[in-house]
């Protein structure tokens, strides 16, 4: 039914423009061209269009391009036309009326879009705005109206993001453009809007996450040569449908910690979304991409030879829990080992397997005790912090109860 609601918003609006338009002749004025990409999904606010108005009317002006792209799993055009030119013999008040009418007939079909396939693929959906731009003249505006979170299956792990240093972002863009390949947006003003605002499910991101997530599209963006950035925030906090497919919410590094990083009061949680072992194994999916991770906790207990680390390994509840604990304590012990093979010596290190059961997992069966495989996901992790904060002393308090 949305699909159909959608297709005919998008009929109305070509015949509605076709209409207004005919019969005109050519202006001469400077051609403005726009590609907008909209987040309508399940971890994105209603977008604020209130940004796109100024943009639009010169697109309508002047006879511009107008390519609408619904952000998501498989990104979608959802708009591609080219707005008919005005008759320069009219007067201007129905000129502004013509332009008026079109405006509502776009707004009305960019509010009709919402996702049909679950993640979200900003890379792609940035690459299709500007390959719709790249055959335009004069000038060209792209809008991402989306919090920015890519979730699709690719190079880019997103959470793995959030643990780079501020502007130290060139090894992951030769990767994406190595594997990837980075969109053209030469000669292109990239304008984003709402980058950072979501909703739940979506774990809301700190002012740190978004400095990060801002430091990374900036250089994105400029190595893939915008000609200019801006950054709008999205005040919105409506979520779009409870409809929706489904999308990945992004796990966020926990870093008690001001903007300065890791301290020894830090609690950075490893889960297996992107700090993931081989199932069943205490061997890595990626040591090269989990020792990245690690790089700021590393560079920290080097630091500060006085300071302890603890490193505590839980586990789901499936599984006998004395072969629980001694299986995650093994978990934490691989982790141990990597950060000493990045320079912190063992004596550092304390690990501490808790298994199942304690204050840092959460109940992961149902009613019927079946394992509830989300939950259980969770569960499986390792938490790295000082050997005398708070999580340290409870997972000392746990295994000496236990």
């Amino acid at each position: 039914m949305k699909k159909l609601v959608e297709k005919f918003t998008l009929i109305a609006l070509m015949i509605a423009l076709t209409a207004l338009f005919s019969g005109c002749g050519k202006s001469e004025t400077t051609v403005v061209n726009t590609a907008i990409i909209v987040g309508k999904h399940a971890l994105a606010p209603n977008p604020e269009y209130t940004s796109l108005t100024g943009t639009l009317s010169s697109v309508c002006k002047s006879s511009g391009r107008i390519t609408v792209i619904s952000a998501e799993g498989e990104p979608r055009v959802v708009i591609d036309l080219q707005a008919p030119e005005i008759d320069k013999g009219i007067s201007s008040s129905k000129k502004q009326k013509i332009i008026d009418s079109e405006l509502d007939q776009i707004f009305a079909a960019i509010r009709a879009i919402v996702a049909e396939t679950p993640e979200v693929d900003i890379l792609n959906s940035l690459s299709l705005a500007a390959r719709s731009l790249q055959d335009t003249s004069g000038e060209k505006h792209l809008y991402l109206l989306d919090p920015g979170l890519h979730t699709a299956e690719g190079t880019l792990n997103m959470a793995t993001l959030f643990f780079h240093e501020d502007n130290d972002f060139d090894s992951l863009i030769e990767e994406l453009r190595e594997h990837e390949g980075l969109p053209d947006l030469s000669g292109i003003h990239v304008h984003l809007c709402g980058l950072g605002d979501t909703v739940a499910p979506q774990q809301p991101l700190t002012e740190n996450h978004r400095r990060q997530l801002e430091a990374f599209y900036t250089t994105l963006l400029n190595e893939s040569g915008a000609a200019s950035i801006t950054i709008k925030a999205n005040l919105s906090q409506t979520p779009v449908s409870p409809d929706l497919p489904t999308v990945t919410p992004i796990i966020l590094p926990e870093f008690n910690t001001s903007q300065d990083g890791y301290t020894q009061d830090s609690a950075l949680v490893l889960d297996e979304s992107y700090f993931a072992f081989l199932p069943d194994s205490t061997e890595l999916t990626d040591p090269e991409g989990a020792q990245k991770i690690l790089d700021r906790v590393a560079d920290y207990y080097i630091s500060h030879p006085e300071e302890n680390l603890a490193i505590i390994g839980t586990t789901s509840s499936y599984g006998e829990a004395e072969s629980l604990r001694i299986f995650s304590a093994k978990r934490g012990d691989t982790v141990r080992e990597l950060l000493y093979a990045m320079g912190v010596p063992l004596e550092q290190m304390e690990v501490y397997g808790l298994g199942y059961g304690s204050d840092f997992t959460t109940c992961d069966r149902d009613a019927e005790d079946h394992l509830i495989e989300d939950i259980a996901a969770s569960n499986r992790k390792v938490i790295l912090t000082g050997n005398e904060s708070s999580y340290a002393i409870a997972a000392r308090n746990y295994l000496a109860e236990n």
